[in-house]
């Protein structure tokens, strides 16, 4: 079987992009082991996941999203930004709105320019899950002690538990040994992922997501959201702001308190090419 794809990311996020629309999707019990064979990072293409365009008979594509694992996922943000990528580079959608079903429902997206497109990052919610719509106290009642500092830690959760600290200047631990440090500090019942964001104004930050193995989505698209949650919740800066990780630009809107959340950003290319995956071995006697 050859299976011609692109690979993409959003920050550093990669996926591999499989386009399948007019063709027939491989069998569902050989799926898991395509997924995996692509993914590899040293024996395969390598990539955080595999996305896979499928027909629809109401939307402009089906969109499947497997982790590295092979397990289907029914909620991403990452991919989508880059299904809409394609799509749009490739005349399958329209040069407005594009809609893409997932397992999560149909979801639209807004192309802003052939680069950005935004899409809703659902609501914020507090770490006993209600909707968090306003400023919270400066006081969160957690504290990582670090180089002689103690800095209090925000909760966000945005489909999964984030762990956000303001800094002037990044740690001179560097952000792996701070994010191991904050990892094992038990501030909460639950595993969480560190996010590290630094202030320049009222409406621009910079983030540095450091992503804990084994729990979550490794998404850039979701680190952005909760970085500008907790910078606006804390009352540092605005509901729209610009996020930036490293040379990625992600512009967010959070205009209204009871509302979803808007992220404006694009994918990038990285390479395509084709891969083979040999049948053979799961249908041979």
């Amino acid at each position: 079987m050859n299976l011609p794809f692109y690979k993409l990311r959003v920050g550093k996020n990669d996926t591999l992009l499989v386009n399948l629309m007019g063709d027939a999707l491989p069998d569902e019990e050989i799926l898991p082991f395509i997924v995996r064979s692509m993914c590899r990072r040293h024996r395969g293409i390598g990539a955080n996941g595999l996305a896979i365009l499928l027909d629809h008979p109401e939307a402009g594509a089906d969109l499947r999203y497997f982790d590295p694992r092979g397990e289907e996922l029914k909620s991403f943000f990452d991919p989508l930004l880059g299904a809409a990528r394609y799509l749009f580079d490739s005349g399958f959608a329209g040069t407005r709105a594009i809609t893409i079903s997932t397992p999560g429902g149909i979801k639209s997206v807004e192309a802003i320019d052939s680069a950005n497109f935004r899409i809703s990052l659902g609501k914020p919610l507090d770490i006993e899950g209600n909707q968090l719509k306003e400023m919270i106290s400066r006081d969160t009642g957690r504290y990582l002690s670090l180089e002689g500092k103690t800095y209090p830690v925000t909760p966000v959760v945005l489909c999964q538990l984030f762990g956000a600290l303001f800094f002037n200047t990044p740690p001179r631990k560097g952000k792996k040994k701070t994010g191991r440090a904050l990892a094992k500090a038990g501030l909460f019942a639950r595993e969480f992922h560190p996010l590290f964001i630094q202030l320049y104004s009222d409406d621009d930050i910079s983030f540095w997501p450091w992503w804990k193995k084994g729990y979550g989505l490794q998404e850039t698209s979701l680190a952005a959201g909760a970085a500008a949650v907790a910078a606006a919740v804390r009352g540092f800066t605005s509901r729209s702001l610009m996020t930036r990780c490293g040379k990625d630009d992600f512009y967010i809107e959070w205009k209204d308190p009871e509302g979803e959340l808007l992220l404006t950003g694009g994918a990038e290319y990285v390479f395509t090419g084709d891969y083979y995956f040999d049948e053979e071995p799961f249908y041979s006697e």
